[in-house]
This record gives C-alpha cells, structure tokens and sequence, in this order.
C-alpha cells in the first residue's frame, strides 16, 4: 500500500544521492536482463552504439477482443444494477469464483461499492459500459486487484467520493483510488475510466515485506479525470501505459515514485502516447506538480523509465536516479524542462519545447 505523500515529494536529496559505482552497477544489471537488441546513447541528444541497452517493452498496446451481441459469457453478474443497494460483497465472490473463464457486468449498470478487492486468476472481465460508483469516502481501493495473475479487465469505469485535497500531507482520504493493483503478473487494463477520485485515478502499489512488485502490468488508453492525487501511480514494478489521457490531477499526471529501495529497484515504467494536461491542480501540500515524475525521497536506482510520443499543456518531468533514461519525441505546448538529476545513460532527442535542467 501507498504511504502518506512526504514533504520533500516532487523534489531531490541530493545529500542522498547514491555513490555513482552504485548506478554503474544498476546500467550492467539493466544491460543484461533487459536488452532489447537495440542501442541507446549514454549522452543527451542523440541516438548512437552506446554501453546501455534500451529496456525491452510492448511496442504497441497488445490488442483485446471487445465485447458485443455475439460474446459469450461464462455468468453475468446479477446483483442490483440500479446502485440501490450495496453489491460489494456479491461482486467479490462473482469475481473470485470464475477463474480461467470472460463474465460480465449488466449493460449500462451502475453498481453501489464500498471497497472491493478480489483475487483471481486468468479472468476476463467485461463492464459494457457499467459504472462502480465509490460510498466510502477514503477507501482504501475503491476496485482493487490483489495477487492476481492473467486477467483482464475491458473498459472499467470507477468513480469516487469527490475532488478535493484537503489536511495537508496527512490527507486521509488520499488512498481513495479508482483502480488499485496490488502486486500480481500479467495484468491488462483496457480504456479504464475514474473520475472524481481522493486519491490516485490508477494505482500500482508494494508493501515491502508483504509481497512483491507487479509484473506485466497493461494500461491502454485510459481517461482519467480528476483525480486528487495523481493521475497514473506506479509505486513499484514493470508497468506500461499506452495511449489515452489524463486531465486534471492534484499533483502529476504519472508518478514512478516508490516508497521502498526494493520498489524503485523494480520499476521498469513506459509511458507511451499518452496525453497529460492540467497536473497540479489542486493544492497537494505545496508540492509542484510533474506530468511524469519519479522522485520522492527514495534514492534507490530505478533500473529504467521511457516517455515518449507524449502530449501535453506543460511537460515539465522529473526523472532522477535511474540507470536508464529514454525520452524522446514528446511535445509540450509551452516551454518546459526535464530533469534527470542523478540519472546515469540518458537519451533525451527530437522532443519539442522541452530543454534538460
């Protein structure tokens, strides 16, 4: 689970900042388990034979099969579609009790939830244009996908309690996410919708100790709005985004910022295509506001982060200690900088209105 966001989020330690051998090491480690049979630079504005291999990822978002007349469900779920009545626990045990088959929610349901968290295994899950509609104000997840492996889920829509930041740091209602994946494998999350949520609109969390950091986790072509803290947030883990927007978050439209050492020496993070406006939208404890950040107060080396073909109102980025640094063909409508601060192999080229700090 996430932590309280901490004061100097947004920001470097540069007291902090790991001995350069320490990063050195991270460059060899992503060198070999993550070479993807093509070059990178280790300078700043061009693409030549270099030492460090660009991260392997999906190129493109994998496609899905969408639903229609002719799709056939294993069960579709039967619990009060009018958001009438409480379905929180009937929608859990629907999901848990169909692993390894496609079911679905009503055509154009609006179902009332608490906080849900489920765990499956090779599951599809179709929502036809059905809506979760958030009760608790401060849930902890308001759909939360805990330790799963293979599944898929086509078209979630998750809306929270409201928009709004309110105690500062110690924000309570901060952990209000619309869609939160706690560790798991193989994860695919298709044009997922959350609006008006306390807390992050998507998030990837890690609870040291407790289990791992997620792996192959999928977000195509998500919308997110209004989300009070930020848009897309993957504490830990491989996770790539493709496509889609997010309008309108308290603080950055992505934010890689882990809260453990063993989390950031896990984030292997893609942020592709996606277009990001009006980050910082609200007052988040003083913080400014990234369109995608990796900071904190974390130092560990992240192994690598690649943002590209990105679009945006004001791309400002903060990407430090990171053993690989790939941004490339992004446009930012106004001037805005990167910075790279603590950062080893960089390619940074053919970006617009964008300049390195």
């Amino acid at each position: 689970m996430s932590k309280p966001i901490p004061p100097a989020s947004g920001g470097n330690r540069r007291g902090d900042r790991i001995a350069p051998v320490v990063i050195l090491l991270m460059v060899a480690v992503v060198v070999v388990g993550l070479a993807g049979g093509r070059l990178l630079a280790g300078s700043t504005n061009a693409r030549s034979s270099g030492d460090a291999a660009e991260p392997s990822h999906p190129s493109a978002p994998p496609p899905w099969p969408s639903a229609s007349s002719e799709t056939s469900y294993a069960a579709v779920f039967k619990g009060d579609s009018t958001g009438a009545t409480d379905v929180t626990a009937a929608l859990k045990a629907f999901l848990e009790s169909h692993d390894g088959e496609r079911v679905a929610l009503a055509v154009d349901g609006r179902y009332a939830i608490r906080q849900l968290t489920f765990t499956a295994k090779d599951l599809t899950v179709d929502f036809r244009g059905s809506r979760l509609q958030g009760t608790l104000q401060g849930a902890n997840g308001i759909f939360l996908i805990r330790s799963s492996s293979h599944i898929v889920i086509n078209d979630p829509y998750v809306v929270g309690t409201g928009y709004a930041w309110v105690g500062g740091e110690s924000n309570p209602d901060q952990f209000e996410h619309g869609i939160e994946i706690d560790s798991g494998s193989d994860i695919v999350i298709n044009n997922p919708i959350t609006r008006d949520t306390r807390g992050d609109g998507i998030y990837v969390g890690f609870d040291s100790g407790k289990n791992a950091p997620a792996t192959g986790i999928v977000i195509n072509d998500p919308n997110i709005e209004y989300a009070s803290r930020n848009g897309i947030s993957p504490v830990a883990g491989a996770v790539s985004i493709f496509g889609g927007h997010i309008n309108h978050v308290g603080l950055h439209g992505v934010d890689f910022e882990p809260n453990y050492d063993e989390g950031a020496r896990s984030i292997i993070g893609v942020v592709d295509g996606v277009d990001i406006r009006h980050v910082q939208d609200l007052d988040v404890a003083g913080l400014t506001g990234f369109a995608v950040a990796a900071g904190g107060q974390i130092s560990a080396p992240r192994p690598s982060i690649t943002v590209e073909r990105v679009t945006g109102d004001t791309l400002r980025m903060l990407l430090p200690y990171t053993a690989v640094v790939i941004v490339r063909d992004n446009v930012s409508d106004v001037e805005a900088k990167v910075d790279f601060d603590g950062s080893v192999s960089v390619t940074f080229t053919n970006n617009v209105r964008l300049t390195r700090k």
